[in-house]
């Protein structure tokens, strides 16, 4: 923000604390702004590891269920053929 002498219609330097302030003002701002964007992606990341683990769950629910159908399958063949 400039500011103009009002005799001379110079513009003046702001003081170093102003600028001081500026820069800590635009740097806490930049801050808030990456902290919001990171706390964003860490949720998005929750939620597809929730989806991934939901999903998980049930491929080893299925992969077991074949496993035991194949098993007894297997069981009931062998037993079948010693039988006779």
């Amino acid at each position: 923000m400039q500011q103009i002498d009002d005799r001379s219609g110079a513009v003046l330097q702001p003081a170093r604390e102003d600028l001081a302030d500026e820069a800590i003002r635009d740097l806490a701002t930049t801050l808030a702004v990456k902290t919001d964007n990171n706390r964003k992606a860490v949720e998005r990341v929750e939620r597809h590891l929730i989806l991934v683990e939901h999903k998980v769950g049930w491929l080893f629910i299925v992969a077991c269920s074949v496993l035991a159908i194949v098993a007894l399958h297997l069981g009931v063949t062998v037993a079948m053929v010693l039988h006779r």
